[in-house]
């Protein structure tokens, strides 16, 4: 149904951002397929918030979070 059709698409657009955002933190781009070391050497953080968006950020390390400040 529709609800199964829109949780894909959720779920495609989430993974999308994620390998985006890993993709410009290692520097290679979007174009490159990922380094099997990319997983442990980056972290990937989903950026929650904004109804109907995916968002994400990448950064070197696992030992990072995101924490949202002044959202008013």
């Amino acid at each position: 149904g529709a609800r199964a059709a829109g949780a894909r698409g959720d779920a495609f657009f989430r993974e999308w951002v994620r390998r985006e955002a890993l993709a410009k933190a290692t520097g290679r781009g979007i174009v490159s397929v990922p380094s099997p070391d990319d997983g442990a050497r980056y972290g990937v953080r989903d950026l929650d918030g904004i109804p109907g968006f995916a968002a994400a950020l990448a950064s070197e390390g696992q030992d990072w979070g995101v924490r949202r400040v002044g959202t008013e």
